[in-house]
């Protein structure tokens, strides 16, 4: 068992965060992130993607996440394809379709690589509403990028 004096700073803020998300405290641990970011204990990145997830799974706080993925660049951002794709969808069940869009768009810019899940949530909550125009073209652009449509991209966009 690891001594808890043999971990730094950061590591230790890092598992204060993880217990918070697995007690369901994903705001406690975004609170703990935000005055870690401040200081020189900045968590590692496993810890950062824990309240992303949790976050992005309950209405009041998917805004929280999504600023939270603000702070990915480089190559954090190009491997971090789980926190983007859950904040996604978080957005799409909020309703929040414009903002779902624009954080597809931004990981076709800057990454992660998309990959059929992200676009197929973003074709689902397109169709619900009737927009089929905005869904048909949400798929073209997912074929551009190399993507084919699987069988329930099809469903989605056929059922409706």
């Amino acid at each position: 068992m690891l001594n808890a004096g043999m971990l730094s700073e950061s590591e230790k803020v890092g598992r204060m965060i993880s217990s918070f998300c697995k007690g369901n405290k994903a705001k406690e641990a975004h609170l703990l992130y935000l005055s870690a970011k401040e200081s020189t204990s900045y968590p590692p990145q496993n810890a950062i993607n824990f309240p992303i997830s949790s976050l992005s799974h309950v209405d009041e706080t998917v805004q929280l996440a999504l600023e939270m993925l603000d702070d990915f660049s480089g190559e954090a951002q190009k491997h971090a394809i789980n926190p983007f794709s859950n904040v996604a969808h978080g957005l799409c069940l909020i309703k929040d379709i414009d903002e779902a869009k624009g954080l597809l768009f931004k990981m076709i810019k800057h990454g992660p690589p998309l990959g059929n899940a992200v676009f197929n949530v973003v074709i689902s909550s397109l169709s619900r509403p009737g927009d089929m125009d905005e869904a048909m073209e949400m798929m073209r652009l997912m074929e551009k990028r190399g993507l084919k449509p699987d069988v329930y991209t099809y469903r989605l966009t056929v059922s409706q």
